[in-house]
């Protein structure tokens, strides 16, 4: 299944200026055997990550210069630069309706710490969800709007909000939890479900988001300062996916790596839904 060639740079082209043009039919076989499609391109989740760098970013220049403090606060200041980042990277990607959706999930939450307001996870999540229909109201009908706000809704009632819970266990637990509570809709929209996603998706969201989505970065902004600066970080994004690429290849080419499963009806996604629900429930619930 697919292409095992090692040329990173095509993904990070993908990655950092949202062109896909590079990549053939046999790569995007592979994204949709592991269920690695999401990450590979500009995509909403990338949009959420690179607000949280860049709001990391801002906050630490405030113990560099302790004196802004005196003109934003720093929760504000941290806010203000994730915002600008989030908007300059969804700009790059052509504003394309899954970076316009995440930047309005992104705005509704800095926004309000801006504001200073309090906003629980579940109010800016309506929020948000309320200001995408008002600009477009056809979202409903992209099966990306269902997916992505299904699965944060999933992930804020599942996974715990205490920070005792580590590292690790959240991580298998939030890859549980999009795994089982999306599986419903996406055999409803594509008709098949990557049965080594799970897998993939544990491996694949900490290399690329945290290592090769950021080189891309770091290269397409030292290439716009400064012409020809990028290709050190790019050629670092590059060595890491041909790295991590075969795997993904090895992992496609396994029998039942993708599952093609029959249309189901509307009674059929209602029940594969209660289904998932239930089994998410917490522990003690009758018959879980």
């Amino acid at each position: 299944a697919g292409s095992g060639k090692t040329d990173g740079l095509r993904f990070v082209q993908a990655l950092a200026l949202g062109d896909t043009r590079r990549l053939d039919a046999a790569d995007w076989e592979v994204l949709r055997a592991t269920g690695l499609s999401h990450l590979l391109a500009i995509s909403g989740f990338h949009v959420g990550v690179v607000a949280g760098f860049a709001a990391l970013l801002g906050a630490g220049l405030y113990r560099l210069w302790p004196g802004l403090g005196l003109r934003l606060p720093r929760p504000q200041g941290a806010a203000v630069a994730g915002l600008l980042a989030a908007a300059a990277y969804a700009a790059a990607a052509g504003f394309a309706l899954p970076t316009v959706r995440a930047l309005l999930m992104v705005g509704v939450v800095l926004l309000a710490r801006l504001w200073r307001r309090h906003q629980p996870p579940g109010r800016s999540l309506a929020l948000a969800l309320l200001a995408i229909l008002a600009i477009d109201p056809l979202a409903v009908l992209s099966a990306g709007f269902w997916l992505s706000f299904l699965g944060v809704a999933w992930l804020l009632w599942c996974l715990p909000r205490e920070h005792e819970a580590g590292y690790l266990r959240p991580l298998l637990q939030a890859q549980l939890v999009a795994s089982l509570g999306l599986l419903p809709m996406t055999v409803w929209f594509f008709g098949q479900a990557s049965l080594a996603g799970p897998l993939a998706n544990l491996v694949g969201i900490p290399v690329i988001t945290l290592l090769v989505v950021p080189l891309s970065l770091l290269g397409l902004l030292a290439d716009t300062l400064w012409a020809g600066a990028g290709a050190w970080p790019w050629r670092a994004a590059a060595a890491v996916m041909d790295a991590f690429w075969p795997a993904m290849h090895w992992l496609a080419a396994r029998d039942g790596a993708l599952a093609w499963l029959p249309e189901p009806g509307p009674v059929a996604l209602l029940l594969a839904l209660a289904g998932a629900f239930w089994l998410l429930m917490p522990r003690g619930v009758p018959a879980r």
